[in-house]
């Protein structure tokens, strides 16, 4: 069985978007933050937007702090 970690992690990430949208935000980050996981275990920069969603997630909940640092780390991960 060949297992194609990047497509999970995309379907992950589409998965937190339906969450999302549904107002479902602990779905939503979990969905989002295994996409993240997934990326990073295999060494990808994870997916900008998943990354953003995660933040929106956090910041629609009233995390801001967490919402900022979400985004500064794939800031720097970009940067590399």
């Amino acid at each position: 069985l060949l297992e194609d970690q990047s497509g999970i992690a995309r379907v992950y990430g589409n998965l937190g978007n339906l969450h999302f949208r549904q107002g479902d935000y602990k779905s939503a980050k979990s969905y989002f933050t295994q996409s993240i996981e997934i990326s990073r275990s295999i060494s990808e920069i994870p997916n900008a937007q998943i990354v953003a969603h995660l933040g929106l997630t956090h910041m629609n909940q009233g995390n801001y702090d967490e919402a900022i640092r979400c985004q500064q780390e794939q800031l720097e991960l970009s940067r590399h």
